[in-house]
């Protein structure tokens, strides 16, 4: 029939194609034949599932990596042709939070997000590979993610910043507290090591690097240091040493207390009451501290049985009181014994020893010693200058003794020491402003309660001469007419001096430059008369330089000039030159004519030479 059959099964994927010669032969004696050459191509049916031939893929994967990292690549293989043998890849399983995405025809495996240590170390995915038959046949393989620890998260502590107590009496060596610290990394990443970095105060306490226990270093005392604040770090072991991270927090120890000081008088010594004080009066307070808190520092006070009998003491203030009335002249000291105790377990006490000084009573008036009470001082004298020293006495005794001064009005010029009596110039003086102060001084005593009494001091002030006269004018104008009578009075010059009358005022006048022999100036009133007889026509003006001075010691003095002018008088007569002349004239002369000249003149002046 010719039909061409299979003999056994094909398979496309071990031989797709045949090449096949036919040979037809007919049956005669001699049999003729032909061939003919088939070529014949199996067609592809899918038979074939998509294979990876590496069952499971380790990649490793830092945790910082960023989003869209490809981490690799997943290949299957299908033995199919065509549609059969086009493949895509799906995770199918094991993608934790969508954190993976594969390429659907590349096969690529991509990050989609950051990774997390702390949180995941591992993800087992399954990705499996389909082909386009149909139906479509799959293949899957495992792929297994492994994260690996960067440093990337600081130790954190458990708890925040705390407060400790410890007893101040506990030995070196006592745990007072314990930190702790954790990381979520791994390995040395995660391991946690713990230091002091600083203390305050310092070197009182040690920390154990690993176990993050605190111990004391030295014996505590919670009064001289009562809280310490640590900054402890916690610190991983990352390498290097420079990627590793650290946590800080603070620590606060406090020193409770336990009774081991004693009470302590803080206040004087000392008291001091008078003879006269009234029996109820407190008359001073004793004052104890104790270095101890709280109930430890509780303090109360009793007398012990050998104090004087005649005080009392407030068991909780130390107040002192007088039970019974002194006598200066039968007892001058009194001792209180003051026993301190405090309220701690067991209690600790002090005995202190109080010596009571009773004093005399003031009866006496302070009084003034000092056998000059009137003083002068030059207006020129400086300030700081000492007037006078003042003593003093008072009969009574101790504090009652003490003379103390004072001024009732210092005029804001002057200042007296108040313990040593000094006066002294505390402004500068002006006799023009004040040419006597009347000083009180007051005396009071340092009694209880203080008496007093005053005394009178005199300071004159001595002028001095400080100004310079002068004139009303730097140049005066006169006139004298000639011929005046001696002693006509031509002018009168006045000077004035700022000074207070006195000497350093008193004026006197004279003629210093000039014509001394025509002029008189009297010297007590600045007149200026005629000396001599002046004619004018000898002498019109004259300059004159008056000089007053006043009587101080030194001598001050000033000058002034007068420009005198002499007035004429007609006391000349006119005179004709020539004096006689002879002149000879011809009979027939016509008129008129010139015969000769004369010439006259008159030594005065104005119309008296016209």
């Amino acid at each position: 029939s010719g039909k061409l059959y299979t003999n056994t099964s094909l398979d496309r994927e071990s031989q797709a194609c045949y090449n096949v010669t036919v040979v037809a032969m007919d049956g005669g004696v001699t049999p003729r034949s032909s061939n003919v050459s088939l070529s014949i191509h199996v067609l592809d049916e899918n038979d074939w599932s998509p294979v990876m031939y590496i069952s499971r893929l380790t990649y490793p994967l830092p945790e910082n990596v960023s989003a869209n990292t490809a981490v690799g690549r997943v290949e299957f293989e299908d033995r199919d042709s065509g549609l059969n043998g086009l493949l895509r890849y799906e995770i199918t399983a094991g993608n934790v939070n969508q954190t993976f995405r594969i390429g659907q025809t590349t096969g690529e495996l991509i990050t989609t997000k950051l990774l997390d240590f702390e949180l995941i170390q591992t993800y087992d995915l399954q990705v499996t590979s389909y082909d386009a038959g149909d139906p479509p046949l799959s293949g899957s393989t495992q792929i297994k993610i492994e994260v690996s620890d960067i440093n990337d998260n600081f130790p954190k502590f458990v708890l925040p910043a705390s407060v400790y107590h410890v007893s101040e009496a506990v030995p070196i060596g006592t745990t007072v507290a314990c930190v702790l610290a954790t990381d979520s990394d791994s390995l040395l990443n995660g391991i946690v090591m713990y230091n002091i970095v600083a203390a305050l105060p310092a070197d009182f306490f040690r920390i154990n690097s690993t176990t993050g226990c605190i111990d004391t270093a030295t014996y505590l005392d919670r009064e001289i240091y009562d809280k310490f604040v640590l900054d402890v770090t916690a610190t991983d072991q990352a390498f290097p040493v420079s990627e590793r991270l650290a946590s800080l927090t603070l620590v606060e120890i406090v020193v409770s207390d336990v009774n081991d000081n004693y009470p302590l008088v803080t206040s004087p010594l000392t008291l001091s009451v008078y003879e006269k004080t009234t029996v109820g009066t407190i008359i001073g307070r004793i004052v104890a501290v104790d270095g101890d808190s709280g109930v430890n520092s509780s303090l109360s006070f009793a007398l012990g049985r050998l104090s004087d009998k005649s005080f009392a003491i407030d068991r909780n203030t130390g107040d002192v009181t007088l039970t019974k009335k002194l006598d200066f002249d039968v007892a001058r000291f009194r001792t209180l014994s003051v026993v301190v105790s405090d309220n701690g377990t067991p209690s600790l006490s002090s005995v202190t020893n109080i010596t009571l000084n009773v004093l005399d009573s003031n009866n006496h008036f302070p009084e003034l010693t000092s056998l000059l009470s009137t003083f002068s001082l030059s207006e020129w004298s400086p300030v700081g200058t000492v007037v006078t020293t003042l003593t003093s006495h008072d009969d009574d005794t101790g504090e009652a003794g003490k003379v103390f001064y004072g001024l009732e009005d210092d005029y804001g010029v002057f200042s007296l020491d108040p313990r040593l009596g000094v006066l002294f110039l505390a402004s500068s003086l002006d006799y023009s402003r004040r040419p006597l102060f009347e000083l009180t001084v007051v005396l009071s005593d340092g009694g209880h309660p203080v008496l007093s009494s005053t005394a009178s001091i005199n300071v004159s002030v001595v002028d001095e001469n400080n100004r310079t006269p002068s004139f009303n004018s730097s140049l005066y104008y006169a006139s004298t007419v000639e011929n005046s009578p001696i002693g006509s009075v031509v002018v009168r010059v006045e000077g004035d001096d700022g000074d207070p009358p006195g000497p350093n005022s008193n004026l006197t006048y004279s003629l210093v430059k000039g014509d001394q022999s025509a002029f008189h100036i009297e010297s007590s009133t600045g007149v200026i008369t005629v000396k001599r007889n002046i004619d004018r026509e000898e002498d019109e003006k004259f300059i004159l330089v008056i000089r007053v001075a006043d009587s101080g010691s030194p001598r001050r003095f000033n000058t002034t000039e007068i420009l005198v002018t002499v007035t004429d008088i007609n006391d000349n007569t006119p005179v004709v030159s020539p004096s006689l002349v002879n002149i000879s004239v011809y009979e027939d002369l016509k008129t008129p004519s010139l015969l000769t000249a004369v010439t006259g003149g008159d030594l005065d002046s104005g119309s008296n030479g016209q």
